[in-house]
């Protein structure tokens, strides 16, 4: 899970695959509509998607 603030992105790995949700923390703090893979927020999902992979690098043990 990554915010900016505004937006949540979770992204959810398991056997059955992987799923990212979306979240306009703004327009909707319930976390009730998920706006992932809209053409509106492709880049938002892009950027927070790059921030989840770079924390996962940063805090890979030896």
């Amino acid at each position: 899970m990554v915010t900016d603030g505004r937006y949540k992105l979770v992204t959810i790995h398991a056997r059955q695959g992987r799923w990212t949700e979306l979240f306009d923390l703004a327009e909707d703090p319930d976390e009730l509509t998920d706006i992932s893979g809209l053409a509106r927020t492709a880049e938002i999902q892009r950027d927070l998607e790059a921030a989840i992979a770079g924390a996962m690098i940063d805090t890979t043990l030896p």
